[in-house]
């Protein structure tokens, strides 16, 4: 279960980056926050297909916050 969160926070996290660039927005801090989103995101699915399921829970969550912050009115 943890290892499906936090494939699907990677794959949210690429999509939301390739639409935002898509859209022609300018580059700038968003595009590192989701970024880190992405790699962390993927780094959860790693950690919980080993076995350290609290990590990746861990790291699911940072990658999530990262995201809405990339997301928010104040990198647009």
């Amino acid at each position: 279960m943890y290892a499906a969160v936090a494939g699907l926070v990677a794959v949210v996290c690429l999509v939301l980056l390739a639409v935002r660039l898509g859209q022609g927005d300018a580059l700038g801090v968003w595009v590192a926050t989701y970024a880190a989103g992405v790699l962390l995101g993927g780094w959860g699915f790693v950690l919980a297909r080993i076995g350290h399921t609290r990590w990746a829970m861990m790291v699911a969550c940072v990658a999530v916050a990262l995201a809405g912050l990339g997301d928010s009115p104040a990198f647009r």
